[in-house]
């Protein structure tokens, strides 16, 4: 693992400080998400149990996005973790998305 520094991870937990907003206002409005739920997950309408469930507890999922924020931004490649998966031993399977293998195989 290549690390990236504080300021680069700092840099880019800021820019993904917006999302807590936006997923505030996707989590919390029943209008929101009868919308999208209709959009993307319906061929009709949603019904009021589905968003009657959808809503339920949706202040504790919005803070729980604070770690997916962290993990984006790149908060376990501020080092590397070399040492701690060397201990591990046994095999390890590392997944990685389609634009970081494209990018480890062009360099």
């Amino acid at each position: 693992v290549n690390p990236i520094g504080e300021l680069e991870f700092g840099r880019n937990y800021k820019s993904l400080q917006f999302f807590k907003g936006l997923v505030r206002f996707l989590l919390c409005r029943r209008s929101a998400i009868k919308f999208f739920s209709n959009l993307f997950l319906f061929a009709g309408e949603a019904d009021d149990s589905f968003l009657s469930f959808a809503t339920r507890d949706a202040q504790s999922r919005v803070e729980q996005i604070e770690p997916v924020l962290l993990f984006n931004a790149g908060g376990l490649t501020t080092r590397s973790w070399a040492e701690e998966i060397a201990r591990l031993g046994g095999v390890l399977r590392v997944v990685s998305g389609a634009e970081e293998s494209e990018a480890r195989k062009e360099g």
